[in-house]
């Protein structure tokens, strides 16, 4: 029997590897996290296919109303449509320069 239990909020990386795939988690323990290509973003995303600039997208928490809101300096793609700004429900896929990354809120329904 699988039981779900609450966890921290998080974004998964999912990079398809020859063999397997890896997935790499990062929580999302601040009120804003950077997505892109500088080094000073929380997660950082080498250029591939296109360029990803050094803040492409940043995910914001809002403490108030317990939601996190993807906004992109770019147009981002969340679940193959393209967007700037858009608020997230767990399993939304996150597409940035061809790395896929699923958002999870850590609840339990």
């Amino acid at each position: 029997k699988f039981e779900n239990k609450p966890h921290d909020p998080n974004l998964s990386v999912l990079n398809a590897g020859t063999a397997k795939m890896v997935t790499q988690m990062l929580n999302l323990n601040n009120s804003k996290t950077v997505i892109g290509s500088g080094n000073t973003a929380d997660m950082t995303i080498a250029g591939g296919l296109t360029k990803v600039k050094e803040k492409h997208a940043t995910v914001l928490y809002d403490n108030k109303n317990d939601t996190y809101t993807l906004v992109g300096d770019e147009n981002v793609k969340v679940n193959n449509k393209s967007t700037k700004v858009k608020k997230l429900e767990s399993g939304d896929v996150i597409s940035v320069d061809g790395t896929s990354i699923v958002f999870d809120d850590g609840k339990v329904v």
